[in-house]
């Protein structure tokens, strides 16, 4: 088969699926139903098979979310005697803080899930909350230093 007819009828099954999301949820119900043991085994077997992908494809959405925060806290740190440049400050170095503590036992009460646990944070920030601000590494570090 062609290459171009295989993707031409993967994106067409694409947005059909898109398209029909009820009917195919139906059609998997109805499979689950008729035999639960043999699409628990047919389901572990495919999560083994593609362990990494999913992993990957997890680690991504975390990133995603925990950027989406970043930004929606104004993207830089909030320290105004920060002595890093702020033009210079990567994403990466910047962390999600917050303000009166209690970080660890907040990520602990999400049994260490951090996808919920930014789900949270970014639902109370959106519902106006100012428990959270963003600093670079050094100065949350820094902060926690203090604070012992």
């Amino acid at each position: 088969m062609p290459l171009k007819d295989r993707e031409a009828r993967n994106r067409y099954a694409r947005e059909w699926k898109s398209k029909n999301k009820v009917k195919v949820l139906g059609y998997a119900k109805k499979y689950r139903e008729k035999d639960p043991m043999n699409y628990r085994k047919r389901h572990r077997e495919w999560r083994r098979k593609n362990a990494s992908k999913i992993n990957a494809s997890w680690r991504q959405r975390k990133q995603d979310l925990r950027i989406q925060i970043i930004k929606l806290l104004g993207g830089k740190c909030s320290n105004p005697a920060c002595p890093i440049p702020q033009r210079e400050c990567d994403l990466r170095a910047l962390q999600i803080d917050h303000v009166h503590g209690g970080g660890n036992k907040h990520l602990q009460h999400f049994q260490f899930d951090a996808w919920t646990y930014y789900k949270s944070i970014l639902e109370e920030i959106q519902k106006g909350s100012k428990d959270y601000q963003v600093l670079c590494v050094y100065c949350n570090w820094m902060k926690r230093y203090q604070d012992q």
